[in-house]
């Protein structure tokens, strides 16, 4: 199926739409951590974001500090004529009588850059707190393996995560998935395609910062052009590299592209319970505004918070500020509400 067009040229701006960001007080002096050394993301700048994101990466010995969580390093064989997807698992160390949830994560980073470890830090504190088993997938990265291989990547290892479930000690019934900015646009996209591939279906989504719709034609992405927060120029880089020449053209799906469902939301029937939320100041805002409007209006359970103040990220570069704990602590009463439903102790 196809979605209504898109402009022609989607990095093409408009300079009154623009306006002064009205950060959050204790972000404000933050907001450059959103950035790539301060400025937009462009083409040339994706091999130094990847050495900076592969510097910065989480260490094994890290997540294991606490004691309550064990991180694990495997390989899922990819489909015949696809490579392997490299996976951490994290586990919680706690006894636990019975299998466990699992939550399937897609780490940020605009489909240029990540690994199976972006991200990992705030995922522990799950595992930590709930006993969640999270797989974290190392999907392939644009602009080399454009759409769909990464979200294939996220399909292999669930269908997977599925296969070996009672080897692997999970609870099918209250597992889902998560993604953060490219990330949730993966997740999004992969909940879709499970539906009507008749995969194994996730009990709950979870889409924080979501990166979800290739045409920049709402307004909020218009008020940040350059900001050097991840900004429309970044936005488009990512875009351009994950769907090459098709970008903002009428042929790209909502597999591809999950925010264009929006425009026909009988397209979102039968999706699972979903929490999305976002900042006033990123410049995802309409989309995934747009985005959890057509959920209600086709009947998907759905939550969604918009935090005032907040950049793109603010929650997973700044958690110790106070509107990153009250999203965090939102995304996690989320997810412990469906956890509970699963296992009939609500």
């Amino acid at each position: 199926m196809t979605t209504t067009r898109g402009p022609q040229e989607p990095c093409v701006g408009s300079p009154t739409a623009r306006r002064i960001p009205c950060y959050d007080p204790e972000l404000a002096p933050l907001a450059a951590q959103g950035s790539v050394d301060g400025h937009s993301l462009r083409a040339e700048d994706i091999p130094r974001l990847r050495a900076l994101t592969d510097h910065w990466r989480p260490r094994p010995e890290t997540l294991r500090r606490s004691g309550r969580v064990w991180p694990e390093e495997r390989t899922v064989p990819g489909r015949e004529g696809h490579p392997d997807v490299p996976v951490v698992l994290l586990w919680p160390t706690t006894p636990y009588t019975g299998p466990r949830p699992a939550l399937l994560a897609c780490h940020g980073g605009g489909m240029v850059t990540g690994t199976a470890y972006s991200g990992t830090p705030a995922l522990a504190l799950w595992v930590e707190e709930l006993g969640v088993v999270v797989f974290s997938v190392g999907y392939r990265l644009a602009p080399e393996y454009r759409h769909p291989a990464a979200v294939e990547d996220v399909m292999t290892v669930w269908s997977w995560m599925h296969a070996h479930a009672e080897d692997l000690g999970l609870d099918p019934a209250r597992s889902g998935v998560f993604g953060v900015s490219a990330g949730a646009c993966l997740a999004a996209s992969f909940s879709l395609q499970a539906r009507d591939l008749r995969l194994p279906s996730p009990r709950y989504q979870i889409l924080q910062d979501a990166m979800l719709d290739d045409r920049h034609h709402r307004p909020s992405t218009f008020e940040h052009m350059d900001s050097g927060v991840w900004d429309r120029i970044s936005s488009c880089t990512a875009w351009e590299s994950y769907l090459g020449p098709a970008v903002a053209r009428e042929e790209v799906s909502f597999y591809a592209a999950p925010g264009r469902a929006a425009d026909h939301p009988e397209v979102l029937r039968g999706l699972p319970s979903t929490f999305l939320d976002v900042g006033t100041e990123d410049l995802f805002r309409d989309d995934v505004l747009a985005f959890g409007a057509a959920l209600v209006g086709a009947g998907v359970p759905t939550e969604m918070h918009l935090w005032a103040g907040g950049w793109h990220g603010f929650s997973e570069m700044a958690p110790h500020v106070r509107l990153a704990q009250d999203a965090n602590e939102a995304r996690r009463r989320f997810l412990a509400r469906r956890l509970a439903e699963g296992s009939g102790d609500v």
